[in-house]
């Protein structure tokens, strides 16, 4: 939650995309509520959404410029026409430049597929509510929609599958099983939620009752990866998992 407001952090490309999309949703209602004919009474909210969302969306542009081992100077573009939207291109295709010092970031086709998928999902969904609300039955507007959204889970779940390959491809580059503990946890992303249960390729820390504690990186709900383990008696290793054993001490 903390990179959301942070100039100096970095985001990946899908994480960049994700996070704009919202943005500009969230943008888009906020003006619609700033309007002074509609909903009056809630106008200051709207203003304030609107300047929010501006903001964030400047924050999301300087975090993948970091990325891209750009000046930050470069968020100027974003003021200019029409170079703006073939800069906005830019950012969500072009490969970060620092990979060795980051994991998790992914590949260009992974990335792409997956953010066609999440348009094609998206779209479906809409189109689908559309033609219900123009009086079709349920099952009409699902049919309508069905190719479409089927062909999109299926680029979403490619583009998945794709970028995990690629990562362990650039963990063996990188060599992760040479890198310290330590050193492995700074460049591993922030798990997202309390249930660690679904996190996976990211770090965090989990309480396991009566046996430890344990912060480091998930897989499918698993301690994998690089991780520390404070024992209820307080003794602390650290490691490498797989599967939720410990296969290696440092």
């Amino acid at each position: 939650m903390k990179k959301l407001f942070s100039f100096s952090d970095t985001a990946g490309r899908l994480e960049y995309f994700f996070i704009f999309l919202v943005l500009v949703v969230f943008l888009f209602f906020s003006a619609i509520v700033a309007d002074a004919n509609i909903l009056r009474q809630f106008e200051q909210f709207g203003i304030l959404g609107v300047v929010t969302s501006i903001l964030l969306i400047l924050v999301n542009i300087s975090r993948r410029i970091n990325d891209l081992g750009k000046s930050r100077y470069f968020i100027l573009i974003s003021f200019i026409p029409f170079v703006n939207f073939i800069f906005f291109l830019y950012l969500l295709f072009a490969p970060g430049k620092k990979i060795e010092k980051r994991s998790g970031h992914t590949s260009l086709k992974g990335d792409l597929m997956k953010i066609l998928g999440i348009i094609g999902i998206i779209s479906s969904v809409v189109h689908g509510a559309s033609k219900e609300a123009q009086g079709h039955t349920t099952l009409e507007s699902i049919e309508s929609v069905l190719v479409l959204f089927v062909i999109s889970v299926i680029l979403l779940f490619i583009g998945i599958i794709k970028d995990r390959r690629e990562m362990k491809e650039l963990d063996k580059k990188i060599g992760v099983g040479k890198i310290l503990v330590d050193d492995r946890l700074k460049v591993v992303p922030e798990c997202q939620g309390d249930d660690y249960k679904q996190w996976t390729s990211c770090k965090g820390k989990a309480v396991y009752p009566e046996e430890g504690t344990y912060f480091g990186e998930f897989t499918n709900g698993k301690r994998w990866g690089k991780g520390i383990w404070t024992s209820a008696d307080g003794t602390i290793t650290k490691g490498t998992w797989k599967n939720d054993e410990l296969i290696e001490k440092e």
